[in-house]
């Protein structure tokens, strides 16, 4: 990846990192417990949040965020908006090291 000048775009780019790792990490840990694949898309929708409170995030960011937010209710909330968003108020996001 070349280098970008936009702020904006390199801003996003940890960003995109962790969604593709919340993305692939479920899919090489089939035969493992579910739970390492879950704490790294808590991680990952933590970085959406912080980005998007940053307005550093381009319409494909909101997309790859919105979806991430949804597996992440899924599959760690049991669908549950309500225990989403109790963890989530939980969490200090304004942190670097905001526990998962």
């Amino acid at each position: 990846m070349f280098p970008s000048r936009n702020p904006r775009a390199a801003a996003s780019a940890p960003l995109s990192a962790a969604l593709l790792l919340a993305a692939a990490f479920p899919a090489a840990a089939e035969s493992q417990s579910p739970e390492p694949a879950i704490e790294a898309m808590k991680r990952a929708y933590l970085d959406c949040e912080r980005a998007a409170m940053a307005n550093a995030l381009d319409d494909g960011g909101i997309m790859s965020c919105s979806v991430l937010y949804e597996e992440l209710k899924a599959e760690g909330f049991d669908g549950s908006f309500k225990a989403l968003r109790r963890w989530y108020d939980l969490q200090d996001i304004g942190r670097e090291d905001t526990a998962v």
